[in-house]
């Protein structure tokens, strides 16, 4: 890979998979100076490429941050939200997006009346920006945690499945009765009608 353009080739044989293309073309449909570049000739690659593979995945993985030629335009937030109630606590989430673009967020709430729970929230990528639906409840708790020494689990995990990159995969802590290190681990899998393995 070059500054301005990208190859993609097989591991196995060595033939080329796709490209040589601009980089920022990977970023169509997206906007912004990651598909677009800068305002000069200087800035108009799209920026400057990390490439990531996770080989126990076996997936690959560019991402590029530009800035524009002054350094002054901060890259721009596509949407942001957030889930809230006055009498509930959410905490320790995790986030990911399917191959369509739908999102799913995974946490743990409680509240005077509720002990800590498995919820997730999401939202189609056809919603309006910033929107999610639910939460919806994946595990009841029915216990709390003491002697803590101050430490919440801190294992929660949305993921998107490598093999169709639709089904969302989601772990996360809670309790089941009271006690000191007798919690109990929920693993959930969903996936959104919308998605369909090797095709949007």
């Amino acid at each position: 890979m070059v500054n301005v353009t990208i190859a993609v080739y097989s591991k196995g044989d060595g033939t080329l998979q796709l490209g040589p293309v601009a980089i920022h073309s990977l970023w169509d449909g997206f906007g912004g100076l990651c598909e677009n570049g800068g305002d000069t000739d200087v800035y108009s690659d799209g920026g400057d490429p990390i490439v990531l593979y996770d080989h126990l995945a076996d997936r690959w993985m560019v991402s590029q941050l530009q800035y524009d030629e002054t350094f002054t335009k901060a890259p721009p937030v596509f949407q942001q939200g957030t889930i809230v109630d006055p009498d509930t606590d959410f905490w320790l989430g995790s986030i990911a997006m399917d191959r369509v673009g739908n999102i799913a967020v995974g946490f743990n709430a409680m509240s005077k009346r509720d002990f800590s729970s498995v919820y997730v929230a999401a939202r189609k990528a056809a919603d309006p920006l910033g929107s999610m639906f639910g939460p919806l409840q994946l595990a009841v708790g029915s216990g709390v945690q003491f002697n803590s020494y101050k430490r919440w689990g801190d294992y929660s995990s949305m993921t998107v499945d490598p093999k169709d990159d639709c089904t969302f995969w989601y772990t996360q802590e809670y309790y089941v009765s009271t006690g000191s290190f007798n919690w109990a681990t929920r693993v959930g899998a969903f996936k959104f009608d919308n998605c369909k393995a090797g095709g949007k």
